[in-house]
């Protein structure tokens, strides 16, 4: 009895029923739409996928390239196939982030919010992202394995350089939370051996000329309306044999934005992102700020619940804020003008940071002096605060802060609680 009532004053019941009420709204929600058969070729779900080169050389037209070459040997339903690749990588992501944290004896408590899986899982909204980010655990282990063994370093540079050729030619934008941190990891390796600073950026500039040749080369190849046009009237086809329910189709939505003008483009994710798109207001940049610092604290103190599935164990938390801050910094572009889907950015941050730590904590590397010093101010106020060390606190943070799935925050029906209130009130309604 003793054991049951601290067990029920413990923060597993907490954890445990926040938990408990996420998985909830995500169930309703793969209930509700998140796997599905959608009809409209029209919708970015669907139509970002269709990206080809049959327009000539573009950005993000690997995938839909695939595609193409199997649909010239058989004609089949697209969207069945792209369907199927979205909940394939969603099992085989699910499945690797699981075993990551009972290996690292992480509680599953964020799994199901809107800091990691909570919109995306499922759902083809996530669009390419769960391949993108399989990618870069993989890009992760063979540059580990670079590092690490002294024999085969020329094959595991070739693996690395395919697979990061392969995730860029996929989706630019998974350049920012897979290879600025693998730079920073490799400079100080050089720097470790007593080389200069120089001669240590020369070293990384020389290894990553491929990545950056790639990079540059997608960016600058970002299609107009006549690639475009090429690419939708390319798979006519198949629009032809499996039509959609809503008759004559424009330009779907992601191909569309191969035609997007650039500083039009960038001014319109930047106001969104911290302004709002349908109702703006400046008001909601202070909760902009709150879901950066709120993401933070819940990623570098992520070990602070026990939800008593297996052991807790010890974190270096002051390795895990480094890298959630190079992280940061790195996707910077991301938070500003390049996208404004939070929804889908903060997991790429939560994500590839929790992954960046499995793969390379127990590989024996220091981190610059600048950013350990402020790692360990943040993490020993955290630790000396009973306040913000308190696992109750951890759980309220990650139960209250509103992640939006896109645009600003403050538009409460567009966040990942929206879910869980309409919830109530419907049960409400019909009592």
């Amino acid at each position: 009895m003793n054991s049951f009532v601290k067990w029920i004053k413990s923060e597993r019941i907490f954890a445990w029923i926040v938990f408990s009420m996420f998985i909830g709204i995500v169930i309703r929600s793969i209930v509700m739409g998140g796997v599905y058969y959608t009809s409209d070729y029209r919708s970015y779900g669907i139509s970002e996928w269709l990206i080809n080169y049959e327009g000539g050389f573009v950005r993000r037209g690997i995938i839909g390239q695939l595609l193409y070459y199997i649909e010239q040997l058989q004609l089949y339903d697209v969207r069945t196939c792209i369907m199927i690749i979205c909940i394939i990588s969603s099992i085989i992501i699910l499945c690797l982030t699981l075993q990551i944290f009972r290996k690292e004896g992480w509680a599953l408590l964020i799994l199901p919010t809107g800091f990691v899986f909570g919109f995306t899982l499922f759902s083809l909204w996530g669009r390419k992202d769960f391949l993108s980010l399989i990618l870069t655990f993989l890009i992760f282990i063979s540059f580990k394995s670079i590092l690490t063994h002294k024999r085969k370093k020329i094959a595991w540079w070739i693996v690395f350089y395919f697979l990061s050729t392969f995730q860029l030619l996929m989706h630019e934008a998974s350049f920012f939370y897979t290879f600025p941190i693998l730079a920073v990891l490799l400079y100080q390796k050089y720097r470790n051996h007593l080389w200069t600073v120089c001669k240590s950026c020369l070293a990384c500039f020389i290894c990553f000329i491929p990545i950056l040749i790639i990079m540059s080369v997608v960016c600058l190849y970002k299609g107009d309306i006549t690639v475009a046009e090429t690419i939708w009237n390319s798979w006519g086809m198949v629009f032809e044999s499996y039509p959609s329910e809503y008759g004559f189709m424009p330009i779907g939505e992601g191909v569309g934005a191969l035609s997007w003008e650039a500083t039009k483009t960038f001014t319109d994710h930047l106001y969104s992102s911290y302004v709002g798109h349908y109702t703006p207001s400046y008001t909601r940049i202070p909760i902009v700020l709150l879901n950066f610092i709120a993401t933070y604290y819940i990623i570098s103190r992520v070990n602070t619940v026990n939800m008593g599935l297996y052991p807790k164990k010890q974190m270096n938390n002051i390795s895990m804020s480094n890298i959630v801050l190079i992280q940061f910094v790195a996707m910077l572009p991301m938070y500003t003008f390049l996208s404004c889907d939070w929804g889908r950015t903060i997991p790429y941050w939560v994500i590839s940071s929790l992954y960046f730590y499995h793969v390379f904590n127990e590989v024996n590397y220091e981190y610059p002096k600048i950013l350990n010093l402020i790692s360990r101010k943040i993490q020993l106020y955290i630790s000396c605060n009973s306040f913000l060390s308190s696992p109750y606190t951890y759980i309220l943070a990650v139960f209250l802060i509103p992640i939006p799935r896109i645009f600003a925050p403050f538009d409460f029906m567009n966040t990942f609680q929206w879910y869980w209130v309409e919830e109530i009130i419907r049960k409400i309604y019909h009592f």
